[in-house]
């Protein structure tokens, strides 16, 4: 098959003088501010707390069914917010249409060896989030 592959990127931090309370308050700016998100957590495991949101869920599965939506590609809102030509540039990107239709393809194999039919693709559609948006699919079956 091909070489197909996204490069993980982390980001961490240190809080100096933190404390749970500081993690708390993280994630509570995270649950006001951020918008388009799957998924805000916080897990404090004694040295170290995780903080964080994302737009994208593995996989759901309930009543037999599952449900994925592969994400690729972030546009950046500029300091001013959104701009419709941004927005239409980012679409257009052949480099980020290529990317997410890779990661869809990746997605849909493994959803094809799991589901007792054909799954079903919808989209693409543009996920908003407070600063940035993401190009996403849905997979079902």
């Amino acid at each position: 098959e091909g070489a197909n592959f996204v490069i993980k990127r982390d980001y961490t931090a240190r809080i100096l003088g933190y404390t749970p309370a500081a993690g708390l308050a993280l994630f509570r700016r995270l649950l006001i501010n951020e918008s388009g998100t799957h998924w805000t957590f916080i897990a404090h495991l004694g040295e170290r707390t995780l903080v964080g949101a994302t737009p994208e869920r593995h996989v759901v599965l309930r009543d037999g069914h599952a449900v994925m939506n592969p994400i690729s590609g972030t546009y950046r809102y500029p300091s001013t917010g959104p701009r419709l030509e941004g927005v239409l540039g980012f679409l257009q990107d052949e480099k980020e249409t290529e990317e997410l239709y890779m990661v869809l393809d990746e997605e849909l194999k493994m959803m094809s060896r799991v589901c007792d039919t054909a799954p079903r693709v919808t989209g693409p559609r543009l996920r908003e989030m407070a600063k940035l948006a993401h190009t996403e699919y849905f997979i079902e079956g």
